[in-house]
């Protein structure tokens, strides 16, 4: 179970070091997947109670994996909008300095 969780570790250690732009989400997908069924696999240490810490810890990040996929999207790096920003801002912000 330890070279299991240790492999997640590594993993996830690689890809923090890496730019935004770089990450590749369905590689991360697809090697988080094979590590949890590598754990999976491990039927006889089921009922340890580290088991379970392991298979959240492994199973949060993978559930946390497509929220990072929508966060690279193309639409959300849609055109800034049309109009400027300080032109709006003094008749919907209340000035409370006065």
């Amino acid at each position: 179970m330890y070279g299991v969780y240790s492999e997640h570790a590594e993993a996830v250690r690689q890809y923090s070091s890496q730019l935004w732009s770089e990450l590749d989400v369905g590689k991360m997908m697809s090697g988080t997947e094979a590590i949890l069924t590598k754990l999976r696999k491990l039927k006889q240490l089921k009922l340890l109670p580290v088991y379970e810490l392991v298979e959240k810890e492994i199973q949060g990040f993978f559930n946390s994996l497509p929220l990072m996929k929508e966060l690279k999207s193309e639409a959300l790096r849609c055109a800034p909008a049309t109009y400027p920003l300080e032109s709006h801002a003094s008749s919907t912000v209340p000035d409370l300095m006065t």
